[in-house]
């Protein structure tokens, strides 16, 4: 397989969710915001409008709105913002969780805020848009962790948002830093095989991935990422029976899919 359609591949089944969700518009205000974490807001063009919401989310949002301008309460903020993110629109629930931290100081807002934002950064297509989106989530991060820094799976997600910075070093060493805290974070051998893969260094990919069915046999998708790093690696046989797996493991007709995209290679 061609190593540009390797990491399409890979990266696509990393964010599996990516194949039925596409980046939502942010909310488009002139709300001015105060506090510590930029309140700069993002905008698209209707070109990025994977889909509206139906009338009644729409009423919906509307009355949460009047809800969060009437109170300003955390759990009116809350409302709107768990509105937004299950219905996948993460920079909307993001703007929201962060306009919550701002006004009522709860850092649970702030975790949400920093969640969403890195949500919707992993899922942005846009280049400037994920720009903007890597940054906010960079500051919201930092400053949750500022605060909880034994919060390893933000360390995590803080990881991979600087490792699409000029300096990505710099967040894979941070990820690193989980595991010596953490030996068996899933969050930080899967990330850190992804990248593996990504920069076609597949042993690395494979330890990581060994690692993670050792910790949880029975997911498939940790049987497919194994596989693909043994089929790049030359290693068939092993690649075969990783692939297999996968269709013991789930009944999700893509992850099916792409173990047998794989396994029609060997």
């Amino acid at each position: 397989m061609i190593r540009k359609q390797l990491i399409i591949v890979v990266i696509s089944v990393a964010v599996i969710i990516l194949l039925s969700r596409l980046p939502k518009t942010v909310v488009n205000t002139n709300e001015s915001l105060e506090g510590s974490v930029s309140s700069e807001k993002v905008e698209l063009s209707p070109s990025f409008h994977s889909k509206k919401l139906s009338i009644e989310d729409s009423i919906l949002i509307g009355d949460l709105r009047t809800l969060v301008q009437s109170t300003s309460t955390t759990k009116s903020y809350q409302k709107i913002v768990s509105a937004f993110s299950e219905r996948s629109y993460f920079d909307s629930a993001a703007y929201y969780a962060q306009l919550c931290f701002e006004k009522t100081t709860d850092l649970q807002c702030l975790k949400e805020a920093a969640d969403n934002y890195y949500e919707a950064f992993s899922l942005s297509l846009n280049a400037d848009h994920k720009k903007l989106l890597s940054k906010k989530a960079k500051t919201c991060l930092e400053q949750y962790l500022k605060e909880v820094p034994d919060d390893l799976d933000l360390k995590v997600k803080l990881g991979m948002v600087l490792t699409s910075s000029s300096n990505p070093m710099e967040g894979i060493l941070k990820i690193r830093e989980v595991l010596t805290v953490d030996p068996n974070n899933k969050s930080a051998l899967l990330n850190l095989g992804l990248l593996s893969i990504q920069s076609g260094q597949y042993l690395k990919a494979i330890e990581r991935f060994k690692k993670l069915v050792s910790l949880d046999s029975k997911n498939a998708m940790y049987h497919l990422y194994l596989g693909v790093a043994f089929l790049e690696s030359g290693q068939k046989e092993k690649a075969k029976a990783e692939l297999n797996l996968v269709k013991d493991y789930t009944n999700d007709e893509k992850i099916r899919n792409f173990a047998s995209q794989y396994l029609n290679e060997l």
